[in-house]
């Protein structure tokens, strides 16, 4: 099971889950990328944008853990 840190978090609880209890759904061809060039002053412009959402099908597969703090 992959284990992923973010260090400026602090606490002693956090969360695990499997992976059938998240699913991820994201726009068709996201990221999309626009540009737009300037030929006068030989700028360009960019842009990007996309949707996606995250949900959870299967609750029983999210569980709160909390660590035991040093006495």
């Amino acid at each position: 099971m992959p284990v992923v840190m973010i260090p400026r978090l602090t606490g002693t609880t956090f969360t695990v889950c499997s992976r059938d209890a998240i699913t991820t759904m994201e726009s068709a061809g996201a990221p999309v990328r626009l540009q737009d060039e300037n030929i006068i002053n030989l700028t360009q412009d960019f842009s990007l944008y996309g949707y996606q959402s995250i949900y959870s099908e299967e609750r029983k597969g999210i569980t709160k853990v909390t660590w035991p703090t040093a006495p």
